[in-house]
């Protein structure tokens, strides 16, 4: 493998992984949160924590936030 082909299957790893991550993270959001009102406070509050955080942390919880509205 180059190492051009290395960066890249390195990328498409660090993409699957946040999509794992942000699945695994929805699951837990609906298991616990019943309401539309709720999934809509939750979303928020991702949104929220994503403004007081590192940029991969706040890359994440803005990630959750949209799905956790795209669910609803």
């Amino acid at each position: 493998m180059t190492p051009e082909e290395r960066i890249i299957a390195l990328e498409q790893e660090l993409i699957d992984t946040r999509k794992a991550a942000v699945a695994m993270l929805l699951g837990m959001a609906e298991g616990m949160v019943k309401t539309p009102e709720g999934r809509k406070e939750l979303a928020q509050a991702f949104e929220d924590a994503a403004r007081d955080t590192d940029a991969i942390t706040a890359r994440l919880a803005r990630l959750v936030a949209t799905a956790i509205r795209a669910a609803t």
